[in-house]
């Protein structure tokens, strides 16, 4: 067993909570730079710690359920093998939660473990994330990597919820408006992020597109 130091054990901690991250996004959170990150990354890969899918680069990154039970932080759910694109669209949120983190407006942001989600009475569907930033300001943020119709806006916004009843049993019937201060569609195509506004606009939907860049083509 290896002895792990701090930047290991953040690794790890992060790594439970994003499930899916690459290099850069470790790198962040951790505040270790990436052109070093790598060498722990692999000593922990060693270890059976973590793994890491190599068929693409970036690589993407995930911990196993043997080391969260050593650090005592929660397995990742499912017993699945992940798709493809279950991982990707992981690390392109993760690229939304980043740029939102260190934006002005919404400085210090993160998104909400689904549990607490679920907890509040909502249950958020493929894509939905929620957040919070520094200015206790709640945020709904869908995203679009995989072609999907601006019909979707709409449908996500005013959905009603119906979570497990183990973890929320109150009565309220609630929806996205009704919890968050600020709706963001996030995308990977300019064009998508065009004809998403222009659905918005026509609509009067109260949110607003961002582009992020495709992490693979």
């Amino acid at each position: 067993m290896i002895t792990l130091n701090k930047s290991d054990k953040c690794l790890l901690q992060t790594l439970a909570r994003l499930k899916f991250a690459t290099r850069a996004h470790l790198a962040f959170w951790c505040d270790v730079h990436v052109s070093t990150i790598l060498r722990r990354l692999r000593v922990l890969q060693k270890a059976g710690m973590i793994v890491a899918n190599e068929n693409r680069e970036p690589m993407i990154w995930s911990i196993k359920n043997l080391a969260a039970k050593l650090m005592l932080i929660s397995p990742p759910s499912g017993g699945r093998r992940a798709s493809w694109s279950a991982m990707s669209h992981a690390c392109h949120a993760n690229e939304v939660e980043i740029m939102l983190n260190t934006a002005k407006d919404s400085k210090g942001f993160c998104f909400i473990n689904k549990i607490k989600l679920l907890e509040r009475g909502l249950h958020p569907g493929f894509g939905e994330h929620g957040g919070r930033d520094d200015a206790n300001k709640d945020y709904l943020i869908l995203v679009d990597d995989y072609m999907m119709k601006p019909e979707r806006i709409g449908h996500t916004w005013t959905r009603i919820h119906h979570p497990p009843r183990k973890f929320f049993d109150g009565n309220r019937q609630l929806s996205w408006s009704k919890i968050v201060n600020h709706f963001i569609v996030a995308t990977t195509d300019e064009f998508r992020a065009e004809q998403h506004a222009a659905w918005i606009e026509r609509h009067e939907i109260p949110a607003r597109v961002i582009t992020i860049k495709p992490l693979w083509r």
